[in-house]
């Protein structure tokens, strides 16, 4: 349904198992170039973990073996995939809806379930005929200074067309943080703090990042319902393999980052994910909006990264019946065939469509 082919399933651990399982799924050219839905192909992918698959280091054997094929097939070099990339970002933006004079985002101070929340809004011109509630994960999303422009140009492009308005709740308002906290609870409670907020009967809901169980909890309100890059959620039996072990590792070392306020290393760990070029100044922004999260926001990184590693966005999904009825204009985007969603999120959006120097953004 997402244009995967068996190759964008690989999963990419230092194993020479792992190179061996990529060669045999990737037999020809055109394998290695077919793209999926978010215009990832397998070689990419590929390409990008070997790149930083080693600690943050290049994975030199998975590296040779980019090198090779590049050198089988001239096409692959970064330098021809970007060309023709190139072309299709500007069919993109020629496609786009002109940009309207949408008024900047306003700032809605609330209180739900006796939480202070702030509520990041922008407004149509004209009447309202849908409204769109984002919900933004610090964290798993970067932090919110690297997002904000990214949400003004889906308002400026998106607003008016839809008659749309576009409400942004940041998730760490929902919930105290505690050491015994369960990711069951934090649902229970951003949903019971969702139904308090100052929204129609009805409204879009849009969740990115982090599995949660809030389209069961909030069916009832739900116009429509778009999940973007959702991640966390394994088989039963991944969680007794090496592979589980080795990426829950990882998650430990971003738990630790959090404890410590770690902005440099949060920052650089996060960049690398992102297939798209990264200049030394996109860096240093990240790391100085990580050095300016509040110990609440750093709290709740920390309460993302735990609840993750020990399997509990699996546990709130695991076994839940189709929504019934369904949602109408349900559409799920998981994050596969990417080494993270981070790609597709919207941290690089407006750079992808707006800026033309932006190169490998897909």
């Amino acid at each position: 349904a997402y244009g995967d082919t068996p190759a964008h399933w690989v999963p990419l651990f230092e194993q020479r198992e792992v190179l061996d399982l990529f060669d045999l799924l990737t037999p020809s050219l055109q394998v290695l170039c077919t793209e999926n839905v978010a215009s990832v192909s397998p070689f990419e992918r590929y390409a990008t973990w070997a790149q930083s698959g080693h600690e943050v280091t290049p994975y030199q054997p998975a590296q040779a073996r980019v090198l090779l094929l590049q050198r089988k097939f001239p096409s692959l070099s970064l330098e021809e995939i970007e060309k023709k990339k190139s072309a299709v970002r500007a069919t993109i933006r020629s496609l786009l809806p002109v940009p309207s004079h949408v008024s900047g985002r306003v700032i809605q101070r609330c209180v739900a379930r006796e939480k202070a929340i702030s509520l990041s809004t922008w407004e149509p011109c004209e009447e309202v005929e849908v409204t769109v509630l984002w919900t933004f994960a610090t964290g798993a999303h970067g932090p919110w200074p690297l997002y904000e422009a990214a949400f003004d140009f889906v308002a400026r492009h998106l607003c008016d067309s839809l008659r749309m308005r576009l409400v942004v709740l940041p998730l760490h308002q929902c919930f105290q943080v505690s050491p015994s906290a369960s990711w069951s609870e934090f649902c229970s409670e951003v949903a019971t703090v969702i139904e308090a907020l100052p929204l129609p009967e009805k409204f879009v809901l849009i969740q990115e990042g982090p599995s949660t169980s809030l389209s069961w909890r909030l069916q009832h309100r739900l116009a429509g319902f778009l999940c973007l890059n959702q991640f966390g959620v394994f088989d039963e039996d991944f969680f007794g393999t090496d592979a589980f072990s080795s990426w829950a590792g990882q998650v430990g070392r971003k738990i630790q980052w959090a404890e410590r306020r770690d902005a440099h290393s949060m920052a650089t760990d996060y960049m690398r994910k992102v297939t798209a070029d990264i200049t030394p100044q996109t860096v240093e922004s990240c790391e100085a909006a990580f050095e300016a999260c509040t110990q609440e926001e750093w709290d709740f990184i920390g309460f993302q990264d735990r609840c993750l590693g020990a399997g509990e966005y699996t546990n709130e999904v695991a076994g839940r019946p189709p929504l019934h009825p369904p949602i109408p204009g349900t559409v799920v985007m998981p994050a596969r065939a990417v080494r993270v969603g981070t790609q597709s999120c919207g941290i690089l959006l407006h750079h992808l469509l707006e800026n033309e120097a932006v190169r490998n953004c897909e």
